[in-house]
């Protein structure tokens, strides 16, 4: 048997044969007659009489019932074992914005309750059916008619019948008051313990007998003492009689007056005796009797050594130190001075001999490139004329020469870096679109984009001034660049490419990262960010080296970066390469928009 067919039957009566206040009518088209005036009383008779009788008391019984319960402020009700609502009072139906009772009947919580909150509640309401264990006190949220949240008491038990357990009856009170005001009373305990600790005075809390209520960090500090140990103890249990005597005094003195008060007090701090200014204040009970005594003392000691000691100085010895401070000033700032110049010196002694280093590789590159590049060529030839005439397609003498070829295609690049960093430094300068350029760098880097499963993420402002350059030059700097952040990417990833134009003291960037710039020039800025394996704080100063490289053998030439810087130099800008925040790399250029077009 259901619970719906336990319940429902009893509610039906409740409501076709019982009135108002339980009284019974007969039903609607039926004489109503006494059995013992119309006919004999037989056997059957006898029984119907007793049900009717039995059927009326359940009636007035259901009644009642219905009448507690609706006069109960508190949510109740009776589920089945698949969540319906079978019976239900007044509260819970005006909780959950329903017109009465009957328009829970045969629905569950989620046609009432945010989703989340009421298959939470089934989910604890199936389990309950399953294990036949009630849940006692549990504090639950729910959301009224009004969707605002609410807080219940709620307790809920298993019904069960000789078949067995059928659904379960619950009762749920409205705490919403109670947590928000146990809410703030936690707050406020917690706030207060957080304001007691966290000030460098000393704070404690006396009842009328003078015992220590609350005391706070630096009170437990100063005196090398704990809270534990303080607690419900009097003056006259931690400090010398003559003090604690005097401190009582004060006290009274609170009580007495019932406002606040100032006083000077000593107590001993590790030996020596301190001074504290004591501001001391009565706290009232409900009632407003004075129940406390609160103290706040602040040591004042080492004010009142500097007071006496400002008093006995003279107006010599005040003006003195003021020339002793500005000359400890000068001297700092000189000392300021001169190590920022020191900073600069070694800063342009190492551009020299960077210099110096970058032409002595140009000059001997210019002479080995010559030396080397004729005889390269004419490898070239002779391996494509074997290549051509390869006896039998011997597979192993393809194999050889093909790696041959490779080789000295490698070589016969290095060979024309070289020649490139070498080579006189005249450009072919004319108004270019720079993000023209650089599109035309990604398209001819497109194949090895695609390759390596990179993403390209492109930002490119569409208001850049023309820039002055040498479009074949600029072109092969981007290339490079995106070349390095490509082989940086094995596994794939994303290169970010962002122009923009701004004016230098909107960039924020140190002074001595302008370069040739100053502020208030109007640059275009070219930010260049891959997502690869990144470069080591410690290789950044000498990736501009020529020949040195961090990618492994085979794939770098190290004559790439100082190649491109040479370019961007020329062009009067400056790069600028450091390791990304999200990691991978971030390069940026700055090139002068003054002059464009």
């Amino acid at each position: 048997m259901t619970l719906s067919a336990i319940v429902q039957p009893k509610t039906q009566m409740m409501t076709d044969r019982s009135g108002f206040h339980g009284a019974s009518r007969p039903a609607a088209g039926r004489r109503h007659h006494s059995p013992a005036l119309d006919e004999p009383v037989g056997h059957d008779a006898g029984q119907n009489i007793a049900r009717q009788r039995r059927e009326k008391a359940l009636a007035q019984e259901g009644e009642l019932l219905r009448r507690l319960m609706d006069a109960v402020p508190d949510a109740i009700y009776v589920k089945d074992a698949e969540s319906r609502f079978v019976l239900a009072n007044l509260g819970l139906a005006r909780l959950l914005g329903a017109a009465g009772p009957e328009e829970l009947y045969g629905k569950t919580n989620l046609d009432f309750c945010p989703p989340d909150l009421a298959r939470k509640s089934i989910a604890d309401e199936r389990a309950l059916v399953e294990s036949g264990q009630p849940l006692i006190n549990r504090e639950e949220p729910v959301i009224d008619a009004r969707g605002e949240e609410r807080w219940l008491l709620t307790s809920k038990a298993p019904v069960e019948i000789p078949g067995g357990i059928v659904g379960l009856v619950g009762i749920g009170r409205d705490i919403t008051e109670r947590k928000r005001e146990e809410e703030q009373h936690r707050l406020g305990e917690a706030r207060l313990q957080a304001i007691l600790d966290n000030t460098t005075a000393v704070i404690y809390l006396k009842d009328l007998e003078g015992r220590f209520l609350l005391i706070n960090r630096q009170f437990e500090e100063l005196f090398h003492v704990t809270r534990a140990q303080v607690v419900h103890k009097t003056d006259y249990d931690l400090f010398p009689q003559a003090m604690a005597d005097a401190f009582r005094v004060n006290d009274q003195r609170v009580l007495e007056t019932r406002t606040p008060l100032e006083f000077e007090e000593v107590a001993p701090r590790d030996g020596e005796i301190r001074t504290y200014l004591s501001i001391k204040f009565p706290l009232w009970d409900r009632a407003g009797t004075p129940c406390a005594v609160c103290g706040i003392s602040t040591d004042i000691t080492e004010r009142k050594r500097a007071e006496t000691k400002l008093v006995e100085a003279n107006s010599e010895l005040v003006e003195t130190n003021n020339e002793l401070a500005k000359s400890e000033e000068a001297l700092r700032k000189a000392l300021a001075d001169l190590r920022a110049s020191h900073e600069q010196l070694k800063a342009t002694q190492l551009q020299l001999i960077q210099a110096e280093k970058m032409e002595s590789v140009g000059a001997l590159a210019a002479g080995v490139a010559h030396e080397v590049k004729n005889p390269l060529q004419t490898i070239l030839m002779g391996l494509a004329y074997l290549s051509k005439n390869i006896p039998d397609h011997d597979e192993t003498i393809t194999m050889v020469l093909t790696d041959m070829r490779d080789a000295v295609k490698r070589a016969d690049a290095i060979v024309r870096d070289l020649l490139c960093l070498s080579a006189a430094k005249q450009l072919e300068i004319q108004a270019e679109d720079l993000n023209a350029v650089i599109q035309h760098s990604l398209v001819l880097v497109n194949f090895e984009l695609t390759r390596s499963r990179i993403s390209l993420a492109p930002e490119l402002a569409a208001d850049l001034p023309p820039i002055r350059l040498d479009k074949a030059k600029m072109e092969q700097v981007f290339i490079n660049l995106f070349m390095n952040a490509i082989q940086a990417m094995p596994q794939g990833g994303i290169l970010s490419v962002k122009t923009s134009a701004r004016r230098l003291k909107e960039t924020g960037r140190p002074d001595e990262s302008l370069g040739c710039f100053h502020d208030g020039e109007v640059v275009v800025v070219v930010e260049i960010q891959d997502t690869g394996v990144g470069i080591r704080e410690e290789k950044l100063p000498r990736i501009f080296e020529p020949f040195f490289t961090t990618k492994p053998t085979g794939l770098g030439t190290g004559l790439g970066l100082p190649v491109t810087k040479q370019i961007i130099d020329l062009h009067g800008g400056t790069i600028d390469i450091r390791p990304a925040s999200q990691g991978g790399v971030r390069v940026t250029l700055m090139l002068n928009a003054e002059n464009g077009g």
